[in-house]
């Protein structure tokens, strides 16, 4: 067994379950999460328990054991081929382990893991439908706690309005989708000329059907968070591009 601290908003979360879990599938062990740090911390609500998945929770005297076994710390937010070669049965691991060379190999298996519990309302339906039947986009602007704290970097407006050029140059008939923590903001300043939908009514405690949302739609342009990134790493029809993708030769 290896254990995972698991702390921060989804997107952080579910890179640290994504790498517990191919740690402990590598090693032929059970994943047990350690969500203690959810006590004090006020910020960001656990919301793993909102996906069907498999690991359970650590007790406190498992979370002790494993911590004297050995604990892998992330260093760095830059990728370290070495780290996975330094977990063993039995240790616990703390860090974000957000790039996502920590977890490529094994997006199909995440892909079957991360299915919410409950299903979209009748709101959230209708708009799944309409996601489903457009060259639809996601576009996600974080702010939020990002527009107060010093070491976070809210993106520019010019880096949506490129982005949009862009996809807009390669679909010309783009349906975009917006989500954010502060979406009167982003409608208030965001200029889509085409088909657009601002998606409301999903709060802080329902971010999970954004992100089944945004997982929906065709074509995605993600914020520096790892909740859009996410969405758009997990989109299935990404993955089996991925993987039906011919191989080059060396």
């Amino acid at each position: 067994m290896i254990i995972i601290h698991i702390m921060g908003g989804l997107g952080n979360q579910i890179s640290q379950y994504a790498f517990g879990l191919s740690c402990a599938d590598r090693l032929g062990v059970a994943l047990k999460l350690d969500i203690t740090s959810y006590r004090t911390y006020t910020l960001h609500a656990f919301g793993l328990n909102r996906f069907d998945l498999r690991a359970e929770l650590a007790t406190d005297d498992e979370i002790a054991t494993a911590k004297a076994c050995g604990i892998v710390v992330e260093k760095s937010a830059l990728f370290d081929p070495g780290i996975p070669q330094q977990v063993t049965d039995g240790v616990y691991l703390h860090g974000y382990w957000a790039d996502y060379r920590y977890n490529q190999e094994g997006l199909r298996k995440l892909q079957a893991e991360f299915q919410p519990r409950l299903p979209l309302d009748a709101s959230n339906l209708s708009l799944l439908s309409e996601i489903k039947n457009t060259e639809s986009v996601s576009l996600h602007i974080r702010r939020g706690d990002y527009v107060t704290n010093a070491n976070c970097v809210v993106l520019p407006l010019t880096y949506y309005e490129d982005a949009l050029r862009e996809i807009t140059y390669r679909i010309p008939n783009a349906h975009v989708f917006v989500f954010s923590d502060d979406i009167a903001w982003a409608e208030d300043h965001l200029y889509l000329a085409g088909p657009r939908t601002f998606v409301r009514g999903n709060d802080a405690s329902r971010n999970v059907d954004d992100f089944q949302l945004m997982r929906a739609c065709q074509h995605h342009i993600i914020a520096n968070s790892t909740f859009s990134c996410w969405a758009a790493m997990l989109d299935e029809k990404r993955i089996e591009r991925e993987t039906t993708r011919p191989k080059t030769a060396a």
